[in-house]
């Protein structure tokens, strides 16, 4: 599998789009709220992926280092997805919680932020904000046309979405301690 196709894959599972989906669920407004989630998550990982390599600077780690990390940070979100794929709790209301509690932390969550890092600093800002675009954008279409018709189909996708993204993750962990 070449890198661009894992890293892509690994941002995806980090997402979770089908969990995104199940949480979004029920919403009055739910297009709108998915909607306001996707952008806010694209602003939280372009600051992240800006800061990136101060991140790794201010920790004073290195990049296979901050590998390692990233990927047991993501193995413990994909067994939580395994465990618990999706929530669909009782929420304020209103086009906010589309930025609190969905865009962060339900969608940029651990992982992804411990990826966009990564990502980041390894491969650039514009990578790891397009890459976390990604998994933003499916969970905004999975959010829009998929949570409310398909929710036990959701279910299903996002707990293996959770252990792809532990798989992912495994070979993340097994490249850093190759590389050092």
């Amino acid at each position: 599998m070449s890198d661009e196709l894992r890293a892509i894959l690994v941002m995806l599972c980090a997402v979770n789009p089908a969990a995104v989906a199940l949480a979004a669920k029920g919403r009055i407004d739910s297009r709108q709220i998915a909607t306001v989630t996707g952008v806010a998550a694209i602003g939280l990982a372009l600051v992240a992926a800006t800061v990136s390599s101060g991140v790794l600077e201010l920790l004073g780690t290195t990049e296979p280092s901050f590998q390692l990390a990233a990927g047991v940070v993501m193995m413990g979100m994909g067994l939580g997805a395994l465990v618990w794929p999706g929530t669909n709790r009782a929420f304020a209301g209103g086009w906010r919680e589309g930025i609190f509690p969905l865009a962060f932390p339900m969608v940029f969550n651990p992982a992804v932020a411990v990826g966009v890092v990564h990502y980041g600093a390894s491969d650039g800002v514009f990578a790891g904000v397009s890459l976390a675009a990604v998994g933003v954008i499916a969970a905004v279409g999975f959010a829009w046309f998929a949570g409310e018709r398909w929710p036990r189909a959701m279910e299903a996708i996002a707990r293996m979405t959770g252990a792809g993204l532990v798989v992912l993750a495994v070979g993340l962990v097994v490249e850093s301690v190759k590389s050092v």
